[in-house]
């Protein structure tokens, strides 16, 4: 049985997104695995890069994957890439779409990070719409 864990991008559930396509592939245990920043109501305190990785882990070992293959999307990406530079001897293949960050300073400065960096500091009810707002072109 080829196994693989699936994290999607910071917007969409990750069983809402990957549970299609897992009904499609025989022989496949899949576990889509939803983001650590939507473990709670609120995101948690200190949250990181370690704490997405964390729950990689914890995902793998509650499924019993002690090596398995990783997909990401978006954020997804940019967590599975940290995670295997964390722990490259779980992983067994890596599938990387539209990754959010590669933790480069050229990406940081070709990506505009910082006007992400920036929204994020705005209040709550305004956070989410900046966000979304840099995703789209100006004329959307």
């Amino acid at each position: 049985m080829t196994k693989v864990l699936l994290l999607p991008g910071i917007i969409a559930p990750a069983a809402a997104r990957y549970a299609p396509l897992l009904a499609e592939l025989p022989g496949v245990q899949g576990v889509p695995k939803d983001l650590e920043l939507y473990r709670d109501a609120v995101p948690p305190k200190g949250y990181s890069m370690a704490t997405e990785i964390d729950g990689v882990n914890r995902a793998a070992d509650s499924h019993g994957f002690d090596e398995f293959h990783l997909y990401g999307h978006s954020a997804g990406a940019a967590i599975a890439l940290a995670y295997v530079a964390a722990q490259p001897d779980r992983v067994l293949s890596l599938a990387l779409d539209e990754p959010a960050m590669d933790f480069t300073d050229e990406g940081h400065r070709t990506y505009g990070w910082e006007a992400f960096d920036q929204a994020l500091t705005l209040p709550e009810g305004e956070a989410m719409a900046a966000f979304m707002r840099l995703q789209v072109a100006d004329d959307v």
